[in-house]
């Protein structure tokens, strides 16, 4: 995959870089990032007018414009590249299974949908889905400016206990590790039953427009794929 960033133009030798520290190896240093954790978060607009958060984080065109906006004259040193992720929030993958989100200012989550075992039958994925669509909508708007300017990667993606949290609720989770470790696994085989599929749509759909596998990392990879497992449950707490 030949890439070209007038923003990044020393793209291909930081990529060599990473991939030698892929394979444990050093071809003149290792790689570096420069970075402040979050700071994505910090993008909101003052002159947003939109009538409510939700509006906001919706909005594909403002997101896009915003994060092109964000880049605009900054140099970036080293092995940090411009990398916009479509974001919704953490409970994205929970979302598109029925659950409802809700937005606050830096953040979002979703209200937990499962009480029982008879609630299970609230678990369902589809692309129809409002979440769904519109993730596709702000991946789509950023590919049409992203240009020679920044990347577009792939969404957050939380399969797995995150997922089971967000439609159980952390605490409730967390007791029936202990007492009904059963819906712990109906769970947990709900939340992994489609992530290939909304995995392969998004490296295909980025593939398409020339854009390395990337997501909330910013680590490309030109040629090839790369997703980040993650578990924020193991690290206790809750995200509201």
């Amino acid at each position: 995959m030949s890439i070209q960033l007038s923003t990044k133009p020393d793209f291909d030798v930081c990529c060599q870089r990473i991939e030698a520290w892929f394979h444990q190896e050093i071809i003149d240093r290792a790689p570096i990032r420069f970075h402040r954790h979050n700071a994505e978060y910090e993008l909101v607009s003052a002159s947003s007018t939109h009538a409510t958060l939700k509006d906001r984080w919706m909005d594909a065109e403002f997101q896009a414009q915003r994060f092109l906006d964000s880049v605009r004259g900054k140099r970036f040193h080293a092995e940090t590249f411009p990398v916009y992720m479509p974001n919704l929030g953490p409970n994205f993958f929970a979302a598109i299974h029925g659950a409802e989100m809700i937005f606050s200012e830096t953040t979002s989550w979703c209200e937990p949908i499962i009480e029982s075992e008879d609630d299970l039958g609230k678990i369902r994925f589809s692309k129809e889905n409002i979440y769904y669509k519109q993730m596709r909508k702000l991946t789509e708007a950023a590919l049409q400016i992203c240009h020679d300017q920044f990347f577009v990667g792939y969404t957050d993606l939380h399969p797995g206990m995150d997922c089971a949290a967000a439609w159980r609720g952390s605490e409730k989770l967390c007791v029936d590790l202990m007492l009904n470790p059963a819906l712990v696994r109906e769970l947990l085989r709900f939340s992994t039953e489609h992530l290939l599929d909304v995995y392969d749509e998004y490296h295909a759909l980025l593939t398409t427009h020339n854009q390395p596998s990337v997501t909330w990392m910013n680590i490309p990879v030109p040629d090839g794929r790369i997703h980040i497992p993650s578990s924020d449950f193991s690290l206790g707490g809750d995200r509201k």
